[in-house]
């Protein structure tokens, strides 16, 4: 190969890195951690925010313990949140394989894990919230 050539791979490849980082703001964190195969937990800041607890939808394939479909994270056991997250980086690295956006599989992903920790310190919902449930809507119907 000429240097030319190889000078052009290199080339080829940092832009499609650079694109991967850059596609939108938002994403840029997403992305990164995909690339580098790391996801951290998410900060309490989101954690405590209004999408930050969200509801199992379903229960990974290999988990065999008790099912949480239907509870909120801040309702789980760190070992059930342990294999969402582990589900959730699987994923994003299939999203990033397919050419696809990794952006909610590595959210998710960070959620669980910080659900996990938070969960493991010895996390309790404060007195007299709501938090982690659905009372402030026991009808569960949408409000509109």
């Amino acid at each position: 190969m000429s240097e030319a050539e190889w000078q052009k791979r290199i080339e080829d490849k940092i832009d499609a890195i650079m694109r991967l980082l850059t596609v939108t703001k938002g994403k840029q964190e997403t992305a990164a951690a995909t690339v580098a195969g790391t996801i951290g937990a998410a900060p309490d800041s989101d954690l405590d925010g209004e999408h930050g607890d969200p509801l199992v939808k379903w229960d990974p394939k290999k988990w065999t313990g008790e099912s949480y479909v239907g509870k909120r994270f801040s309702q789980c056991s760190p070992e059930y949140l342990d294999s969402v997250a582990g589900l959730c980086k699987w994923r994003a690295k299939k999203a990033v394989e397919e050419g696809k956006d990794p952006k909610w599989p590595n959210i998710d992903a960070s959620r669980a894990i910080g659900w996990a920790a938070r969960i493991r310190a010895g996390w309790v919902a404060p007195v007299g919230s709501d938090f982690g449930s659905d009372a402030a809507d026991p009808e569960g119907e949408i409000p509109f």
